[in-house]
């Protein structure tokens, strides 16, 4: 009997002397297949007996221990309210209406809750209708009086809304970077397609680096704030004279070409020479020209293999 639902009571409620499976369904407003499986249920419980019959109607009857547990329901209809009933209600006002969501709520055995329920609707506290092979529950006005307004559900916002405002928190915080700071450039590379050798002739025949054009008056330490106004405007209005370079001589390209000799050869490469240079320029070219190396091999081969036959011939 522990396995009895409000359901079940709904159900074997409704039978009657001529009640049919076939007709059934329209007596609980539930399809013919929802209440043949239901019908079905029940007789598993052995609650109902049905009799099949060829060409005609199957007949539905009440079992012995069907009987008894719709005589158990009914006596208990006069009972006063008790604390469950209380809460069973709280638990309807709360917006609860299903069934099996009811039970999982209350955390009671369905038989239970079965019993209770059919006291509270025949005593005018609760209000069923089945649609679907499943109940819907709902209170009453009296029942609702009753519960004094009870809300067990309190309403809160929607979710992720404190994470939204911590994000929000922690944007505000982050300290902004400064606008004079900048980003380190990265170095300039060759630029695509340069053959090979581009970068060896720095290291025999390149340029030292340019001297700054900025003058030193200009990398001078701007005036204080002690100093007259009068200063500080003619240092400013002073214009800046651009500083003439001088073209490397070739005392200036050698020790260059020697320093930059001596930085390869403390980091362990080899010094580039005019040999690597050569032999660098044959690599890229044949590189580059490798299929029409390859079939001009083929064409001299084949040239060379029909002057063999001719001479045969």
């Amino acid at each position: 009997m522990s396995d009895l639902t409000f359901l079940d009571l709904v159900v074997m409620q409704k039978m009657d002397a001529n009640s049919t499976v076939e007709k059934f369904g329209t007596m609980i407003n539930t399809s013919f297949f929802e209440s043949a499986n239901m019908l079905g249920t029940l007789k598993v419980k052995g609650y109902i007996e049905i009799e099949s019959s060829i060409g005609g109607n199957s007949k539905i009857s009440l079992t012995e221990a069907g009987a008894s547990i719709l005589q158990n329901a009914v006596g208990k209809d006069e009972d006063p309210v008790d604390a469950l009933d209380n809460a069973v209600m709280k638990t309807l006002a709360s917006g609860i209406r299903d069934l099996d969501k009811l039970q999982e709520a209350l955390n009671i055995r369905s038989s239970d809750l079965a019993y209770h329920l059919h006291k509270l609707e025949k005593q005018g506290f609760v209000h069923y209708d089945v649609r679907s092979a499943k109940v819907n529950l709902a209170l009453t006005e009296k029942g609702f009086n009753l519960t004094g307004g009870f809300r067990a559900v309190e309403q809160r916002g929607p979710v992720g809304e404190a994470e939204k405002e911590a994000h929000e928190i922690i944007k505000t915080s982050m300290p902004a970077s400064p606008a004079g700071v900048q980003t380190a450039k990265a170095p300039s590379s060759p630029a695509p397609g340069a053959p090979p050798w581009a970068n060896l002739g720095k290291l025999l025949g390149g340029k030292p680096a340019q001297k700054s054009a900025i003058p030193e008056a200009a990398k001078a330490p701007q005036p204080t704030a002690s100093a007259s106004t009068g200063a500080q405007v003619a240092q400013i209005a002073q214009p800046v004279q651009p500083v003439a370079q001088k073209a490397p001589s070739q005392a200036e390209s050698a020790v260059a070409v020697q320093a930059a000799t001596q930085t390869t050869l403390a980091q362990g490469q080899k010094p580039a020479t005019k040999g690597d240079m050569a032999l660098s320029k044959y690599s890229f070219y044949a590189q580059k020209y490798a299929i029409v190396i390859v079939f001009g091999i083929l064409l001299g081969l084949v040239a060379g293999y029909l002057f063999f036959l001719q001479g045969k011939i």
